[in-house]
C-alpha cells in the first residue's frame, strides 16, 4: 500500500511534531506560530495491490522470460522438423519398395512369356551378352549385399522427382527335366543402404 504523509508548515515529521508538542505543552502552537494538523491516509490500488506491484504486473515480460520462451519454441520446432524428416524418409522407402515389387512382377511376367518347350528353351538366367541383360558388376546403383549383381537389367524410375535405379536379375534353376524355378531379384539403394526384393515361381514345360 502507498502511504501519503502531509507535513506541517515548518517541515516537522510526525514524530518530531509529537516531541515538540510534548515539550511545549501545546498541540497547536510553538513559539507563537500556528501549525497545521498532520494528516495521513493510505491509498490503495483498485486491484488490491500497491502501485509498485501493479507496475510489475502490467510492465510485460522480462528479457529472461523472452529468452526462455524462445529456447522452448526452438526445441519444439526442431522436434517437429525431425519428426517430419523421419516421416518423409519412411514414406520414400515405402514408395521404392512398392516400385520394386512392380518391377519384379513385370520381369516375372516376361519370364512366363518366354518359350519353354522340348524343342526350344528360352527360359534361361540373365547373362552378359544375352539381351536385354547387361553387365551390372560395376554399377554403383546395385546393392552389394547379400551378393553383388553380375548381370541383369537396369530399370530406372522417377519417383517424386528423384531418379531411382533398380537392378534386376533373373535366375533360372532346373528342378527336373520338365520344371524350372524362376527367381527374380530386384535391388536398389537409398541413402547408402542396400535393399532387395525377391520373388520366385515354378514354371512347367509347355506343350508343343
Amino acid at each position: 500500500m502507498q502511504l501519503t504523509v502531509l507535513l506541517n508548515k515548518k517541515g516537522f515529521t510526525p514524530l518530531e511534531k509529537a516531541d515538540n508538542e510534548a515539550e511545549s505543552g501545546s498541540a497547536g502552537t510553538r513559539n507563537g506560530m500556528t501549525t497545521t494538523s498532520l494528516s495521513c491516509w493510505l491509498v490503495q490500488h483498485p486491484s488490491g495491490k500497491d502501485s509498485r506491484q501493479a507496475g510489475m504486473t502490467e510492465g510485460g515480460f522480462t528479457l529472461i522470460e523472452v529468452m526462455i520462451a524462445m529456447v522452448v519454441s526452438l526445441l519444439v520446432f526442431f522436434a517437429l522438423m525431425q519428426t517430419a524428416l523421419v516421416s518423409i524418409d519412411s514414406n520414400m522407402k515405402n514408395n521404392l519398395r512398392d516400385e520394386a515389387a512392380n518391377i519384379a512382377a513385370m520381369r516375372m511376367e516376361q519370364a512366363r512369356n518366354l518359350r519353354y518347350t522340348l524343342s526350344t528353351d528360352n527360359l534361361i538366367s540373365d547373362a552378359v551378352g544375352t539381351l536385354p541383360a547387361v553387365d551390372l558388376s560395376g554399377n554403383t546403383s546395385c546393392p552389394a549385399t547379400p551378393a553383388p549383381f553380375a548381370a541383369g537389367v537396369l530399370e530406372p524410375r522417377n519417383i517424386r522427382s528423384i531418379t531411382a535405379n533398380f537392378c534386376t536379375n533373373r535366375t533360372v534353376t532346373a528342378i527336373d527335366s520338365n520344371t524350372k524355378r524362376v527367381t527374380i531379384r530386384v535391388g536398389w539403394k537409398w541413402r547408402n543402404e542396400d535393399f532387395n526384393h525377391n520373388i520366385s515361381t515354378i514354371v512347367r514345360i509347355q506343350s508343343g
